[in-house]
């Protein structure tokens, strides 16, 4: 979270919205996927991922 930023974080280019989780001096989101039954959930996991990677600085989206 610290080198994703928290905004960035927050608005993910998917249908889903992360749950703040822990304190705000060290904070985490949950992104409630499912319960595992349904397959459009990796692709969402997957859209979620090269979000989240693109604001790390210095990563590739490449996987």
């Amino acid at each position: 979270m610290r080198d994703i930023g928290l905004t960035h974080a927050r608005r993910p280019p998917v249908g889903i919205r992360p749950v703040p989780l822990g304190p705000s001096s060290e904070p985490a989101l949950h992104y409630p996927l499912g319960d595992g039954s349904d397959p459009g959930a990796l692709v969402t996991l997957r859209h979620l991922s090269a979000h989240l990677r693109a604001g790390v600085p210095g990563a590739t989206t490449d996987g």
